[in-house]
């Protein structure tokens, strides 16, 4: 998702500002934000410059996957519609998780007040 953030960035612009990147990413650190340019060249979706000093990427070309904004909307609801379903999973795991270290604690306290009775 965030390596399509900047793919959407670059179409509009040739030079990126890390500020306005981690902005639109919501990445939290310029280190993050060079691993997910780093992970964009390396599968080929970007072409580009980075200039760690300015803080800016030069954008040279990106890959051949064009999207209209209607398509763009369509999949970026997708990819957060997924994403709220993979954490409504995660906290239900969560909950058995917890559910379960409960129910143990649970029974082993049980357990040692039984073996000290007998």
């Amino acid at each position: 998702l965030r390596i399509l953030t900047i793919l959407r960035m670059s179409v509009n612009q040739r030079i990126l500002k890390y500020g306005d990147m981690l902005a639109e990413t919501g990445l939290g650190s310029t280190r993050e934000l060079e691993h997910i340019i780093i992970q964009s060249t390396q599968c080929g979706l970007l072409e580009c410059r980075v200039d760690e000093a300015r803080q800016e990427v030069f954008v040279n070309q990106m890959s051949g996957y064009h999207f209209t904004s209607e398509q763009y909307d369509y999949f970026l609801k997708s990819l957060q519609s997924w994403s709220e379903s993979c954490s409504a999973t995660l906290s239900s795991i969560q909950a058995d998780v917890d559910n379960a270290t409960s129910k143990l604690k649970s029974n082993l306290k049980e357990s040692t007040e039984f073996q000290k009775k007998y």
